[in-house]
């Protein structure tokens, strides 16, 4: 065996190595100790919030379970910060269908935030107070009429301003399909009040015609089959009822068109009659040829076609505050609205789509359009988060759309165009969209010829989910705003002249104003009034005038079109003279600038002989 005497070098050596030794272990423990460090800075999530999946009005509790005390919470709802949501647990007392969406907390302590994985709620549209008939559900009211309520006359708005309907005659009630039927189709003006559900089916439609105003009693108030408002009909207000159509066999059986593509072909230049409509299937409410149709706070669902279509020419039409859905078990042709047949139709038809909910289940067609000039604003497009959908708006030939301030959440191609169709996009907002980009929407389109007001985007959501459907039948509830116009100073404006537009506010005080010229907001232009100097031919067009509210929303005016004049100079340019049968006029003083010429060709011809 070897001995090693330890001599002065090897002690050394052997303290050198002992010493590199507890280095390397301090270090690691520095290691170890930082990495614990940090992970004791960020909140430590023991148990995270659940997804559920609710009947509506149910209670609802999230929750989570962390490590420490004293931190800081804050849900969120879909991206969006929940106002007065600071615990650890979040309480909805009644859910309701607006609730749907993905919820997640922010956790906080002094050093970090952790953000926890996400909670998907789904809350059904059947509720225990649901009104069931033909093997389907109506969501319960959400709102219950006050004894005495009076039920007044709708003011329509949009395209469709003007429209009475039946006006204030005194309602006749309806329960079956023939009394609905005979009231209906009849020539006099009525108010027709539905109670209980009115079964279509064994018709072949209803022909609606002018000067009716057709309403619910109440939140269950529906129609099963298809209304249709024809050519020549006009002064129509349809408001608070569920329309439905769904054709599918209770066996599941194949369903006829086949395809989209065989659907389309049905739809590809309608007749103008409800036979000639008969094979384009089930769709609750068609608009063929009519005009001023005014259709507020209804809910459709459930249709073997689209939920609504609106074409032959029909125009100067608006729906507002209703919601478009299906419910599981539909067919897969789950379309949302057409205007515009495919081919056919000859002049824009004039629609307005606002504070509408595009909903569940819907696959496309939010709507589709061709030859419509649709303004689309404070739209609603969120469907549960199990439902996926394939395309949203979608502008085709020769259609103008003007959206304005939509919400479009988890919407797969959220807004497109082809075949020449145009989009202007004002104030839109894309959450978690898929698929293809939404348009630019910087192309020229139309100026609506009326005042109309725009919700903020971000409490759109919690109003369209109150408001938005059928929830009192004719009582159903909409957010009152108020109105602007614009007054100008000359009539008559020359090139190089002035002129001033003024705001002019009824029922709404002002925060902060956007003048637009064709859609477009002028830089600078954030007065009361607006003043031009010096006009030139570039500032002819249509002036709207905006006004933001301290709460973000906006009212937006009724437009004035200026359009200047160009100075007359006594000689120039006179009218052409078509009088008599053949050979020229003639006749009169040379012009100004004939003279001119003249001279400048003597001059010329003086300087040339020189």
């Amino acid at each position: 065996m070897l001995h090693l005497t330890p001599g002065p070098r090897v002690l050394n050596v052997i303290a050198l190595i002992c010493a590199f030794a507890a280095s390397a272990v301090f270090a690691n423990d520095l290691a170890l100790n930082a990495d614990s460090l940090a992970a004791e800075a960020a909140p430590v999530i023991a148990t995270q919030p659940l997804s559920q999946t609710v009947k509506a009005g149910s209670a609802v509790t999230l929750f989570v379970v962390t490590r420490e005390s004293d931190l800081a919470y804050q849900w969120k709802k879909d991206g969006f910060a929940i106002a007065a949501a600071t615990r650890d647990s979040f309480e909805i007392a009644s859910a309701q269908r607006g609730d749907s969406g993905n919820y997640t907390v922010d956790i906080t302590n002094p050093s970090a935030t952790t953000t926890s994985s996400t909670a998907t709620l789904e809350v059904s549209p059947v509720s225990a107070a649901s009104v069931a008939f033909q093997g389907r559900l109506f969501t319960a009211p959400r709102f219950v009429p006050e004894p005495g309520a009076v039920i007044t006359a709708p003011i329509a708005d949009g395209f469709a301003r003007g429209a009475t309907g039946g006006g204030n005659i005194t309602p006749v009630i309806v329960t079956t399909a023939a009394e609905f039927k005979t009231q209906a189709e009849s020539s006099a003006p009525a108010v027709i009040t539905v109670s209980g559900t009115i079964d279509l089916r064994a018709l072949p439609g209803v022909s609606i015609k002018s000067d009716k105003t057709i309403q619910g009693q109440n939140a269950a108030a529906s129609i099963d089959g298809q209304l249709f408002i024809g050519p020549g009909v006009s002064n129509v207000i349809i408001r608070g009822l569920n329309l439905t159509y769904p054709t599918v066999p209770e066996d599941g059986a194949e369903i006829s068109p086949p395809s989209l593509a065989d659907f389309d072909a049905l739809w590809s230049s309608p007749g103008g009659t409800l036979a000639a409509l008969a094979g384009t299937g089930g769709t609750p409410l068609i608009i063929s040829g009519a005009s001023r149709i005014y259709v507020t706070h209804c809910s459709f669902f459930d249709a073997e076609g689209y939920l609504a279509t609106v074409t032959g020419g029909a125009d100067n039409v608006t729906f507002s505050w209703c919601e478009f859905y299906y419910q599981p078990g539909q067919p897969r042709l789950r379309l949302g609205m057409l205007i515009g047949a495919p081919s056919g139709e000859t002049k824009p038809l004039h629609i307005t789509l606002h504070h509408n909910w595009w909903s569940d289940l819907i696959e496309q067609r939010m709507p589709v359009t061709t030859y419509g000039h649709i303004h689309q604003y404070s739209n609603y497009f969120k469907p549960a988060p199990s439902t996926p959908n394939v395309a949203g708006t979608e502008a085709r030939a020769s259609s103008q759309l003007l959206s304005e301030r939509n919400l479009y959440h988890s919407i797969a191609s959220p807004l497109t165009k082809s075949s020449g169709g145009l989009i202007r996009t004002l104030g839109n907002t894309y959450t978690a969209t898929t698929g293809t980009a939404p348009d630019t929407g910087s192309d020229n389109v139309f100026v609506p010829p009326y005042s109309y007001a725009t919700l903020n985007n971000t409490g759109l959501p919690s109003a369209i989910a109150t408001y938005a459907g059928n929830t009192a039948g004719a009582l159903s509830a909409s957010i009152q705003f108020g109105s602007m116009s614009i007054a100008e100073t000359l009539f008559s404006i020359p090139v190089g002249g002035t002129f001033t537009l003024q705001a002019s506010l009824t029922n709404i005080a002002g925060a902060t104003y956007q003048w637009r010229l064709d859609n477009t907001p002028i830089p600078g232009a954030t007065a009361a009034s607006y003043t031009v100097s010096n006009a030139q031919l570039t500032n002819n067009g249509t002036y709207t005038a905006t006004i933001t509210l301290m709460d973000g929303d906006t009212i937006v005016s009724s437009p004035k079109t200026i359009a200047l004049s160009v100075p007359f100079i006594a000689g120039e340019n006179p009218p052409a003279s078509n009088s008599g049968t053949g050979g020229g006029g003639g006749g009169g003083s040379p012009s100004v600038w004939f003279l001119i010429a003249l001279t400048i060709l003597a001059a010329h011809r003086i300087h040339s002989r020189k």
